[in-house]
């Protein structure tokens, strides 16, 4: 039997999730000497998800922005009106991903030379986010950052 990947939706306020996460990660941007801004534009719609699984996404983000940006930078979590519902995006100012690797980030086991991780992040936060009716994408550009972004249907 599989495990779902969505276990438990609940209804809640975009705000509220960037909050928990800019919170999560106020202070290991900090150590990293990054400043670390989190965006909400009023009168976003509400949003069904599963609180734990939308968190490891922004964490999983969030976590690799700190990683790639380097001292001085800065890491930007934002929600915002889209058609289809809500937008995510974690954007910063790090080495950004070369154009012939884009295409691949959200591959399993897909990782720079530099990584640490065993590239599965982006895969499973790819995976998490179209459970919930959603979609992501990434642009970047290398040696002035990275923005990914992802949506997910309103309430």
């Amino acid at each position: 039997m599989r495990a779902r990947l969505v276990q438990e939706g609940a209804r809640l306020e975009p705000g509220e999730l960037v909050e928990t996460a800019a919170d999560a990660f106020a202070t290991p941007a900090g150590d990293a000497g990054l400043e670390l801004k989190a965006e909400v534009e009023s009168g976003l719609p509400s949003l069904d998800v599963d609180r734990v699984r939308i968190g490891e996404v922004l964490a999983n983000l969030l976590a690799n922005a700190v990683r790639h940006t380097p001292y001085g930078g800065t890491v930007v979590l934002s929600a915002s009106k889209d058609p289809r519902g809500v937008a995510f995006a974690v954007t910063d100012t790090g080495e950004g991903i070369p154009a012939d690797e884009l295409a691949h980030v959200f591959d399993r086991f897909a990782r720079s030379p530099e990584s640490r991780g065993a590239g599965l992040g982006l895969a499973i936060a790819k995976s998490l986010v179209h459970a919930h009716g959603g979609t992501i994408s990434v642009e970047s550009e290398p040696g002035r950052g990275t923005t990914i972004r992802f949506v997910l249907p309103a309430a």
